[in-house]
């Protein structure tokens, strides 16, 4: 993500009461030293500062595409359904699934979101 230099007042900081000044470069990502998002009660900004590894896990059923290349790199090509598939998989000690940890994702190091999308 690009940084970008703010100037003069003019132009890059608007009416409100501004957390950067004239000359420091800003940056669309969250610094380890930066309070938080401004949507977030301070407290709650603490609590989800790092990634929060969650102890549940969540299974990643592999798809049709995934499934046919783990195959391929053991010589075995099928073509059918995915049912057919799987057990083709089974049967040549080729997992189906996987278990994948789930995480609540923290803001510290990441990029601004607004409105569930990534600032560009």
């Amino acid at each position: 993500m690009r940084a970008t230099e703010i100037k003069k007042r003019e132009g890059y900081l608007g009416t409100y009461q501004a957390s950067v000044a004239v000359s420091d470069v800003q940056q669309m990502v969250f610094s380890p030293t930066d309070a938080g998002p401004c949507w977030m009660l301070p407290e709650e900004c603490q609590a989800r500062r790092k990634d929060n590894i969650l102890s549940a896990n969540k299974v990643w059923n592999f798809t049709k595409k995934e499934l046919r290349e783990k195959l391929k790199g053991k010589y075995i090509t099928y073509k059918g359904n995915t049912e057919g598939l799987k057990r083709v998989a089974a049967n040549n000690d080729t997992p189906v699934s996987e278990a994948i940890q789930k995480v609540e994702e923290g803001w510290e190091s990441k990029a601004f979101k607004f409105c569930g999308r990534e600032a560009s």
